[in-house]
């Protein structure tokens, strides 16, 4: 397959997952944030399940259970959950460029679990992301949200270490749609009891749009990326793709300011750039470790 064909798919899955913050921010004025997370979910899990039929169902060994019930509430619950409390709270570019730390913390989380190495260029794409971090949340301005930081960093830590998991299952016994399947399955329990909480005390209501921004959610933001992501690891290094996450930040920014006409200040634009830059530098250059195989 061509590269270039690679790097389209990357271009196109962030673009998607960059919207999926300005379309979360109209969708919450009807739908409040755990309970939007709910029904996407719902709607993504069909999707993939269908998906994951097609390509074939593995079997799934006893040993394996306790990864998957780990993995589902952690990357398909707490990281999206936390992520649609964190845009109400602050603006799409902010809540998206704070979602950029999630291959740094996938790094550290890599050393410290599945014992990969950490060069020194990894060592300063992380501090200097996170000096990003302090000059976006040094100066207040408009979408800068102390509490919406705190659930930002909720959904990066249940992301980063829910990837860690979905690494030990991936050996090639399972497809990226059943992995994505059954963890998503494994969350729908906390998503439920989360909404049924959360609509004791906030008010849901529905028009066109919001039907349609849930569906968006569920099928453009979701699914079709998470397929466009796995087609670029097929043809592209992995260090290669995670460079891509800049584009995120890039996208929601852009979008934030066109379709909800969000103010981009000074700390935003350089901390913005700061973070780019240590995710760049801290995964450049680095060469894909062996998929763990010792589960079986």
């Amino acid at each position: 397959m061509s590269m270039r064909r690679g790097y389209v798919y990357l271009v196109i899955a962030f673009f998607f997952w960059g919207s999926l913050y300005v379309v979360n921010k109209y969708v919450m004025d009807y739908v409040p944030p755990l309970t939007l997370h709910l029904f996407r979910q719902m709607i993504a899990v069909v999707v993939l399940g269908l998906m994951a039929r097609r390509k074939g169902l593995a079997s799934i060994p006893r040993n394996h259970w306790p990864l998957i019930l780990s993995m589902g509430p952690l990357a398909y619950f707490v990281a999206p959950g936390m992520q649609n409390i964190a845009t109400n709270l602050m603006n799409a570019s902010m809540a998206s460029l704070l979602n950029t730390m999630n291959p740094l913390f996938i790094c550290l989380f890599a050393v410290l679990f599945l014992k990969e190495e950490m060069t020194r260029r990894k060592t300063a794409g992380v501090l200097l992301s996170f000096v990003g971090v302090a000059v976006v949340l040094g100066v207040t301005g408009e979408g800068v949200s102390l509490r919406g930081f705190f659930f930002a960093l909720l959904s990066v830590l249940g992301w980063s270490s829910g990837t860690i998991i979905i690494r030990k299952l991936s050996g090639g016994r399972y497809s990226s749609e059943q992995i994505a399947f059954m963890g998503m399955a494994a969350a729908l329990p906390f998503s439920l009891t989360a909404s049924f909480v959360e609509v004791q005390t906030h008010a849901l209501t529905f028009d066109w749009g919001a039907v349609a921004g849930i569906l968006y959610l569920a099928t453009l933001c979701t699914a079709l990326p998470n397929v466009l992501w796995n087609r670029s690891l097929e043809i592209l290094p992995a260090t290669s793709c995670s460079q891509a996450f800049p584009l995120q930040p890039f996208f929601a920014t852009l979008l934030g300011v066109l379709f909800l006409h969000e103010a981009i200040t000074w700390n935003f634009l350089l901390g913005g750039a700061l973070i780019s830059a240590g995710v760049i530098i801290g995964l450049s250059g680095g060469k894909g470790g062996p998929i763990p195989q010792d589960l079986e």
